[in-house]
């Protein structure tokens, strides 16, 4: 929505108003003030005055999300093969970790972090669906270009 601030002047005759200038703006908060300042007449003997505003100006940085790439987990449920090689990796994982005594806390992040490095290396990453009217089948063909 864009709003204007009009300046009215009074013209020679003392009667007679005129809206001559104008600021234009998407938020009236915007400006602190507005003034309009008399002063000697401008060469050409018009009826402008210098209108000045004060805006409250504060530039705005745009802070971008950081992108944390998220694994497609529904490839377990479609794909025996990727499931049977997780399955694999995990239990070689925690056949490695030996048993699990001690801080119930400290064991909970090992388990944690184990599930996740091992699918991480196993599960592929999630594709972003940015441009729906590309298939996953271009996209695979426009993966292996990338490769080649």
């Amino acid at each position: 929505m864009l709003f204007y601030v009009s300046v009215d002047i009074a013209c020679n005759d003392g009667h007679t108003r005129k809206e001559l200038d104008h600021i234009l703006t998407n938020d009236r908060s915007f400006f602190k003030s507005i003034r309009v300042f008399r002063g000697a007449e401008p060469p050409a003997n018009s009826d402008h005055q210098l209108v000045v505003a004060t805006a409250a100006f504060q530039p705005y940085k745009a802070t971008r999300k950081s992108f944390t790439p998220q694994l497609d987990s529904t490839l377990l449920m479609q794909n025996s093969d990727l499931a049977d090689r997780y399955d694999i990796a995990v239990e070689n994982a925690f056949s490695a970790l030996g048993d699990l005594l001690g801080d119930p806390e400290e064991a909970w992040s090992i388990t944690r972090d184990t599930i996740l490095t091992t699918a991480a290396a196993n599960i592929p990453v999630k594709r972003a669906v940015c441009r729906p009217w590309l298939m996953t089948e271009t996209l695979d063909i426009i993966d292996q270009k990338k490769e080649a």
